[in-house]
């Protein structure tokens, strides 16, 4: 998006998508894990809202968070309002 990786998480029936770069040193948050709404990076265990892109780890920082919407097959991601 824009020349940034984006992360894509699946909730049910619901499609979240946040930057994929963790802000800490740039781990793959798509390397990671996911523990209920909350994905952990790789790297240093630094945690992020897959709903807000908001680190649960570090207050104040965060990834960017994208609306995506799914048509037939493709997933289509936007910058969030």
């Amino acid at each position: 998006m824009n020349g940034q990786d984006v992360a894509v998480f699946r909730r049910g029936d619901e499609i979240l998508a946040i930057g994929n770069d963790c802000p800490h040193q740039g781990g793959s948050l798509c390397d990671g894990w996911v523990e209920g709404d909350i994905v952990v990076c790789p790297l240093h265990g630094w945690e992020f809202d897959v709903r807000s892109g908001a680190c649960m780890t570090v207050p104040g920082e965060a990834v960017p968070r994208y609306a995506a919407t799914v048509e037939g097959t493709a997933i289509y991601v936007e910058e969030a309002e």
